[in-house]
């Protein structure tokens, strides 16, 4: 082996290394060195051993691995599905720079570098905090024979991860930290006068205190009619006689909120004076606090920004999606409208939409209410398939994007949900070149974009889970219950200041950023499958959020 050969070599193993500790995963010697020798004996046919590295990291996302440990019986499964597909699509590259044509060549090479990746939610990777680790873990999906069920200590981990999450968020805010048991001591009431830190006190150090506190936790009604706050060390209950909103998202019960006020008298509840929800952070600040750690899902290495902006300066008239919700297919006026808009998206070739997006509910009613669903359900959306052949441009150039609603297939009202079954849109692919089947909510990759889309009726199911505490301005004249929180953690101004007066939909979206999750409500109102709750994480925010709930559409 030349002097170069080995430097490839040594520098590829380092850089694989270094991807599948960004996964979670631990390389045995064996693996590594199987994955060295396969590379060494086929170098011609990969551009660089960067490409090479791609290609084994992109084949290795597809595999079901059993824990942490990527074992020589999967390098060997995976490089054998390395060896018939990459090296064919090599070669078809090979073909279409032959032909001198560069466009071909562009689009070859857009699939190396994945512009489009629509992410199966189910194996996003979760995030383990620990007590001594600044950094958190990125922990893989671990496939199971049955995917929907968990034991009974993963509803317990799923909340902790979440009060993990906001905690740490919460405490990075400047204005805020954790309130040591010296200092608890003899602070008067004036604690939290403008220019000092806040400090959070956590439910166990209440009891016995005076003086006005600041408590963080998850809001909750164990009694009927009674509010709580819960965390990791204990439980208080709450007296909401005078508090007042302090932002202008909506409140619901199980979500995790910031309180002030004090204990009362008789030392059992805590009088809040004000409460509001965990200070929000850009996508640029959580990216830098989780060194570029890829929670989002998918393939994606931070070596490919510069090469997916470029493509996407490129292709600057493709960069574009279309979200079309509930389209049913059963009525007429409706496919008929549908087929008039993909008409006058595809008036102009040159700027075709990279994908269009259809979330459900395909069907007028509740799927399964009657006998023949099943036929009628296909039969639909192989009209839809030949509808959309019509249009030879959007039928070869186009991705569409299936998500399923709440009432379409599947189980009942639970999230994640599962995407369509394949053989109800079998007919359809005959017609559609790029057909992706997503779940729901969808995480969709476009170029260097993170877009998540969700269908589900969320904003009934908040407005029946509001905790009924009165809104205030910041700007508020009672002085007794007007301690400014955000003056402390701050308040960017697109999120309040300019919007005096929100509608219920706009305070449902603040909602769902600050708490990072998309479905901060009960598990009754909103069942969760336990082992998939970071499939509905919103951390670091995407760039795009998409609510296809049946609602009034608006700009914020």
């Amino acid at each position: 082996m030349d002097k170069d050969g080995n430097s490839n070599r040594v520098e590829l193993q380092r850089n694989l290394i270094r991807s599948c500790r960004q996964r979670g995963i631990s390389l045995q010697r064996d693996s590594l060195q199987s994955i060295l020798d396969f590379y060494m004996a086929h170098q011609e046919e990969f551009e660089t051993h960067a490409h090479f590295q791609k290609q084994v990291m992109l084949t290795l996302a597809k595999l079901s691995i059993d824990g942490a440990v990527l074992h020589l019986n999967a390098v060997e499964e995976m490089l054998e599905k390395l060896r018939y597909d990459v090296i064919s699509r090599v070669n078809e590259n090979q073909e279409h720079k032959s032909t001198g044509n560069p466009y071909r060549v562009a689009v070859a090479r857009k699939s190396n570098i994945s512009a489009l990746q629509v992410i199966d939610t189910m194996t996003v990777p979760t995030l383990a905090f620990e007590v001594d680790r600044e950094l958190p873990s990125l922990i893989p999906f671990q496939y199971s024979r049955s995917p929907f069920s968990s034991s009974a200590n993963k509803k317990g981990e799923l909340w902790r991860a979440r009060y993990d999450l906001l905690l740490r968020r919460t405490l990075r805010n400047p204005g805020l930290s954790i309130q040591s048991t010296q200092s608890s001591k003899g602070r008067n009431k004036k604690s939290g006068s403008q220019g000092e830190k806040l400090s959070l006190t956590k439910s166990e150090a209440l009891l016995g205190t005076s003086g006005i506190k600041t408590i963080f936790g998850l809001l909750c009604s164990v009694e009927e009619g009674e509010w709580f706050i819960e965390d990791p060390f204990g439980i208080v209950k709450l007296d909401l006689s005078v508090a007042r909103i302090q932002d202008c998202g909506l409140v619901q019960e199980n979500n995790f909120v910031l309180a002030f006020g004090e204990m009362r008298e008789d030392a059992l509840a805590f009088l809040v004076h004000g409460i509001c929800h965990p200070p929000l952070e850009t996508r640029e600040e959580s990216n830098s606090n989780l060194r570029n750690l890829n929670v989002f899902g998918g393939y994606f290495e931070n070596e490919d920004y510069n090469a997916l902006l470029k493509l996407e300066e490129s292709a600057i008239s493709r960069n574009s999606l279309v979200f079309i919700s509930e389209l049913h297919l059963d009525n007429t006026h409706a496919t008929n409208a549908f087929y008039e808009l993909l008409k006058d998206v595809s008036s102009d070739t040159s700027q075709v939409p990279e994908a269009i997006v259809i979330c459900g509910n395909f069907l007028s009613w509740q799927f399964g209410l009657k006998v023949d669903d099943i036929d009628t359900l296909q039969a639909l959306f192989l009209k839809l398939g030949i509808m959309i052949g019509r249009i030879p441009v959007l039928a070869r150039k186009c991705t569409f994007v299936l998500i399923p609603g709440p009432t379409d297939p599947g189980l009942g009202s639970i999230l994640p949900r599962a995407p369509i079954p394949e053989f109800l849109v079998s007919g359809m692919r005959k017609h559609v070149t790029h057909l992706v089947l997503a779940p729901n909510p969808a995480r969709i990759r476009l170029y260097t974009h993170t877009i998540v889309v969700c269908r589900d009726e969320m904003m009934q199911k908040c407005a029946r889970h509001i905790v009924p505490i009165q809104s205030e301005s910041i700007e508020s004249d009672n002085e007794q219950h007007s301690f400014d929180v955000q003056r402390h953690i701050g308040c960017r101004p697109s999120q309040v200041e300019h919007l005096p007066v929100l509608e219920q939909s706009q305070k449902l979206v603040q909602c769902i950023l600050h708490q990072s999750h998309l479905s901060p409500l009960p598990f009754r109102a909103s069942p969760v499958l336990w082992q998939h709750d970071q499939a509905l994480w919103l951390y670091p925010l995407p760039n795009v959020l998409v609510l296809a709930d049946q609602i009034q559409s608006f700009a914020w």
